[in-house]
């Protein structure tokens, strides 16, 4: 993890710098700001009517001639693969592929380098990331802008000067010869041997038409954090040898948005229009978007996150398990607080884990913690949260278990005296859906006191990819398909990103979740989604954020006094990045 950030750091530092230099702000652009002459950038409301911005009789066969023979997808673990094998019916699976018996000299050299490689400094592959960005950029010219222009509002642009760019991108430049000489040229069979044995990754092949798809899975989220860095950053002897596809988690997702490192492609690159993304929500553009409003990641499911509590203690205390009724008792923070006392008084804790309110109660946030000087600002919602939780935790309504741990779990199942929690999607998967299933039927949703967002998979493509057709149709078909991600959801009980496939299923009488003791909860997650605000989210906001939260878990618990953890809060922030500056 801190080889990694690390590395994206410097990256995000970069990019805040420039902006700073030339007068602008480090924090993502509102959607007002955004250029709305492109396809990602004009993001249409449900209740406004959707635009076409390219020429509606462009193909992606006009955008992109020519594919490559292999697509290499990235993945933390195989969820992603089963979801593409189960919904696309375009792919063809052909189960895991069996690592190839490198022999020779040549081949133990090969896989010796690569092992060395993956131990690097990050900061030196990402220099020369950045150096062949640079190539990139001298190889098109002016010709790549009048190019995205182009593909947005549907002038005429040839195809074939996209393709002639993006080959110019991966030739040697010729005063480079020599470091480029010093990259071995690796067969997939032998790259993908050298992943397995680097990172204990597993590799599943299929095939989209002629396409062979390598889906690389990571043996664990340590390992795929390396893995994927290295991938990014590194040198590539071949596009067969570089990531097409990748997912990142929610909370990274910043750290590969930055348009000028040019680590991913933009919606527009990709052909996707406006139109095909105006029936997802809208924050999740927000979120996928880097700062100038260009939406380079996406996602099938809403990261929004919601208040889960359990019936049996909700009927114990209230007289009822209806999630209306328990909405009532947790409208806003000061309900919340009241009802935490009501619990405690008839023994029972509100929620397990002294910080576990934190993203939910900063989803009112309006502010970013950095202002265009550099200099740090301490978000004052934040410290009302840190007020807000000591007290309940000093009146003994909060259990004080770490996050995620046994003990926290525990509190979720079973004659627990823990009320409830606040979950996303992603954890309620995990840790009820396959985790807590001796409980299943005694949970129920409402929104809380604050619906949030947080978490979830994003879809990433490599601005090194040349295979942008096939990541495209991959990404239309997952997370721009109202019909497939309704069945997603109805299957999974997954909020997919789709608000067509949300209500109509809200709608359902006869859909329901065995887990929510029968609750068809998509209305509830539906309202909470659609009100969801996270325009002011600054380019550092993601990790300091999660600083603060670690540093004040202390004070919450009585443990040290405010200016102790606040001090620890400014050393571990300059620590992570020594660009900033404090008051």
């Amino acid at each position: 993890m801190n080889c990694r950030r690390n590395v994206l750091t410097i990256v995000s530092c970069m990019m805040v710098l420039s902006l700073t230099a030339c007068g602008g702000k480090g924090h993502t652009a509102s959607l007002a700001e955004s250029d709305l002459s492109g396809t990602d950038s004009a993001i249409v409301s449900s209740a406004e009517s959707a635009v076409e911005t390219t020429d509606s009789s462009k193909t992606l066969d006009d955008l992109f001639s020519t594919e490559g023979d292999v697509f290499n997808v990235m993945c933390p673990d195989d969820s992603f693969y089963t979801l593409v094998k189960t919904y696309d019916s375009d792919y063809t699976d052909e189960g895991e592929w069996t690592s190839q018996n490198l022999s020779g000299n040549g081949a133990a050299s090969r896989s010796s380098q690569s092992g060395a490689g993956a131990q690097t400094d990050k900061g030196a592959a990402k220099d020369e990331a950045e150096s062949a960005s640079s190539e990139k950029s001298e190889a098109q010219g002016a010709s790549s802008e009048s190019a995205e222009k182009s593909e947005v509002q549907g002038t005429s642009s040839e195809p074939s000067e996209r393709n002639e760019a993006r080959s110019a991108s991966s030739e040697p430049a010729e005063n480079d010869s020599m470091e480029t000489a010093s990259v071995p040229v690796l067969t997939v069979d032998e790259w993908l041997s050298q992943i397995c044995a680097a990172y204990h990754a597993t590799v599943m092949t299929g095939h989209f038409g002629s396409t062979r798809v390598n889906w690389i899975i990571a043996g664990s989220a340590d390992t795929y954090e390396n893995m994927l860095d290295s991938a990014l950053f590194e040198e590539s002897s071949s596009p067969d040898t570089s990531v097409d596809l990748f997912l990142v988690d929610g909370n990274d997702l910043s750290m590969y948005l930055d348009a000028d490192t040019d680590i991913t492609m933009s919606a527009s690159e990709l052909g996707i229009r406006s139109a095909d993304l105006e029936d997802q929500y809208e924050f999740t553009h927000q979120l996928g978007s880097d700062a100038k409003g260009k939406i380079r990641a996406f996602t099938w499911e809403v990261p929004c996150g919601i208040f889960v509590y359990r019936r049996s203690a909700a009927a114990a205390v209230f007289g009822t398990d209806n999630p209306t009724r328990v909405e009532s008792y947790l409208s806003d923070w000061d309900a919340f607080a009241n009802t935490a006392v009501a619990l405690k008084n008839s023994g029972y804790q509100i929620y397990s884990g002294t910080d576990s309110s934190f993203d939910a109660y900063m989803s009112s946030s309006k502010s970013t913690w950095t202002n265009e000087d550099s200099v740090i600002t301490v978000d004052r919602t934040a410290l009302d949260w840190a007020e807000y939780s000591r007290e309940l935790c000093n009146e003994g309504c909060v259990a004080e278990n770490e996050r995620g741990s046994e003990e926290w779990l525990s509190g979720l199942s079973g004659a627990s005296s823990v009320f409830g929690a606040f979950l996303t999607q992603n954890e309620i998967r995990d840790w009820l859906r396959d985790g807590n299933t001796a409980s299943a039927g005694d949970y129920a949703v409402c929104r809380g006191p604050s619906a949030y967002a947080a978490d979830g998979d994003w879809i990433c493509v490599s601005s090194r990819s040349d295979n942008p057709k096939t990541a495209s149709k991959l990404v239309k078909k997952l997370t721009c398909d109202s019909e497939t991600m309704k069945k997603m959801a109805s299957d999974r009980a997954m909020m997919v990103n789709s608000r067509t496939a949300v209500r109509t299923l809200a709608s359902d009488s006869g859909w329901s979740d065995s887990l929510m003791g029968g609750q068809n909860w998509f209305s509830v997650l539906d309202t909470a989604a659609s009100g969801l605000d996270i325009s002011a989210q600054g380019t550092y906001d993601a990790v300091l954020k999660q600083i603060f939260r670690e540093d004040f878990i202390s004070y919450i618990a009585g443990e040290e006094d405010k200016a102790a953890a606040l001090q620890q809060f400014y050393t571990d922030a300059l620590n992570k990045y020594p660009d900033l500056l404090t008051d």
